[in-house]
């Protein structure tokens, strides 16, 4: 809901709402590139992986976006400290300053050493790393070594991650052919997901609901969509317009 003691201004704009994974581009540009190549701080190396995560922000604008305007409504950080989201639940969180949930489904553990050691800790459930498809148990710490091209990116449980159909530019129609992808989704769990335009309003939307073997699938919108479940035998499913399916 909306805080009433905050005033509000415009809709947040794109391009200065996206910013949240650009912080540790540079970090994979420069300082993990070793000692001796620090002066070369835009070689092609650097290049090819700054290029690798704006496509990456790109395609996860119609989040990103959501999470920008829910923060706009609420005053709640898009980027937030573990504390915070799990911190009633799970004491460890309280000592963690390296990583963080950027919006509501996604932790990000930046790595900040030349030696591309990447150190995170997962809170309850079945997490999936965004970037492999790997997936993690969690109320346990990982310590793994990352190529530049690759950090802890990791989707919690029971969730939906939309994903836009362009890499190239933050600024495109995000439910136009948006994938709704589905992670660990739980027996007798649902999720949703949705995207909206640029005033904020519900454009497209999913939700999921399994029951053993079957997931309940409905879909709002009038822009054609994909459902993709991640780590299943699943097949993609796919939506020119509203309508409920199960799989």
């Amino acid at each position: 809901e909306d805080r009433p003691d905050v005033e509000r201004a415009e809709p947040p704009d794109a391009e200065a709402e996206d910013q949240a994974l650009e912080h540790h581009i540079d970090i994979h540009a420069v300082q993990r590139l070793p000692a001796e190549e620090h002066h070369r701080q835009y070689d092609e190396q650097a290049v090819e992986v700054v290029a690798k995560f704006a496509r990456l922000k790109a395609s996860l604008m119609p989040y990103l976006y959501r999470n920008a305007v829910y923060t706009h409504k609420t005053g709640i950080p898009m980027m937030r400290s573990m504390v915070l989201e799990f911190g009633e639940t799970d004491r460890t969180v309280c000592y963690l300053d390296k990583q963080y949930m950027l919006g509501d489904n996604l932790l990000v553990a930046p790595i900040f050493n030349d030696k591309s050691i990447g150190e995170f800790y997962l809170p309850e459930g079945r997490w999936t790393d965004f970037l492999t498809g790997k997936e993690y148990n969690g109320e346990k710490w990982y310590k793994d070594t990352y190529d530049y091209y690759h950090i802890p990116l990791m989707v919690r449980p029971d969730s939906i991650v939309a994903v836009g159909a362009c890499d190239e530019t933050c600024e495109y129609d995000y439910a136009e052919g948006v994938t709704y992808k589905v992670y660990a989704l739980e027996d007798g769990n649902s999720a949703e997901s949705f995207v909206v335009d640029g005033d904020g309003n519900i454009v497209s939307k999913v939700s999921v609901t399994r029951n053993g073997d079957d997931y309940s699938i409905k879909f709002e919108g009038d822009k054609a969509c994909k459902v993709e479940f991640i780590n299943t035998d699943k097949e993609v499913v796919e939506f020119n317009k509203s309508g409920e399916i199960t799989v």
